[in-house]
């Protein structure tokens, strides 16, 4: 709204909204996520860490220097930490920590959960996937 409008009260409320966010970090830099009676620390786009930073990165120019810079680096260290690389290709659990196997024994890669959604969704502006990983997070 802030974009469209150019109301300078736009700035206050996405800046309140996000610091609220960033709050809700365990000191892992991992929001933990409750749906559906379950808990978890999600590394993905629909329900995780990417998601999260996603919804951070168009206002990031909002954050104060300190918020951004820790958002960034620790965003960057649990990726390099969870990313899984196999003969040059790489993909991601779902959860952090987690198995790259699902409960039916299947490894997730579409868009949503696994390497395509964190590549694609975030590789813009937050993540570079670089030729032969691991990932490197840059807004600069």
């Amino acid at each position: 709204m802030l974009d469209a409008t150019g109301d300078g009260r736009w700035a206050d409320v996405w800046s309140a909204a996000a610091e609220a966010l960033l709050g809700r970090r365990d000191p892992g830099g991992l929001w933990t996520q409750r749906l559906y009676g379950e808990t978890s620390r999600g590394l993905v786009v629909p329900h995780g860490l990417v998601g999260n930073v996603l919804a951070l990165r168009d206002g990031r120019e909002l954050l104060a220097d300190e918020s951004r810079e820790r958002l960034v680096a620790d965003t960057r260290a649990i990726l390099e930490r969870n990313v899984v690389v196999e003969s040059e290709l790489a993909n991601w659990p779902m959860e952090a920590d987690g198995s790259l196997q699902a409960a039916d024994g299947e490894q997730r890669i579409q868009w949503d959960y696994g390497a395509p959604g964190i590549v694609t969704s975030a590789a813009s502006d937050c993540i570079e996937a670089r030729a032969a990983m691991p990932i490197v997070a840059t807004w600069d």
